[in-house]
């Protein structure tokens, strides 16, 4: 089951305290291959708008104030849906102040599987170079997990 959460927020600590809640939450379940997650951008949306002091004449007296709106998405493939419960359950006792959290669920397995081979796409990926010249310990295993990561998904199929 896919679970697409939409987070909004007018303060950034809430959405940081509610990202450090879904990873640690991915943490201790991933370990049991039970969920997989997928973070995507995080956008800020402005609204400036400004107020007239003097209700008459003054049109130079004015008030400027802005309001911005932090989103931030996540994707959360649940392979039980007893985990997908539990984390519903979790995250209605755990409460965040300011926060709107959307969540639409999807049982279609066929866009999960595309959304992956997206991220997996191996022609994108490279090796970066160290400072000497020879290539990166910590890239080169983040490559090896991602190959044994896309042949999962094609064995999958």
């Amino acid at each position: 089951m896919l679970a697409n959460i939409t987070v909004y927020s007018t303060n950034k600590q809430t959405l940081i305290d509610f990202n450090s809640f879904i990873i640690k939450f991915y943490q201790r379940t991933s370990s049991k291959k039970k969920m997989f997650l997928v973070e995507n951008q995080s956008n800020i949306k402005k609204n400036r708008f400004s107020i007239l002091k003097s209700p008459h004449v003054n049109k130079k007296a004015q008030e400027h104030y802005h309001r911005s709106i932090h989103r931030k998405c996540f994707e959360i493939y649940f392979i039980n849906t007893s985990v997908l419960l539990v984390f519903l359950k979790t995250l209605q006792l755990k409460s965040f102040s300011g926060l709107n959290i959307k969540i639409s669920l999807s049982l279609n397995s066929n866009k999960f599987k595309k959304r992956v081979e997206f991220l997996l796409n191996l022609n994108n990926i490279s090796l970066r170079q160290a400072k000497r010249g020879s290539t990166n310990i910590v890239s080169v295993q983040k490559y090896l997990q991602l190959l044994d990561a896309f042949g999962e998904t094609l064995f999958i199929k």
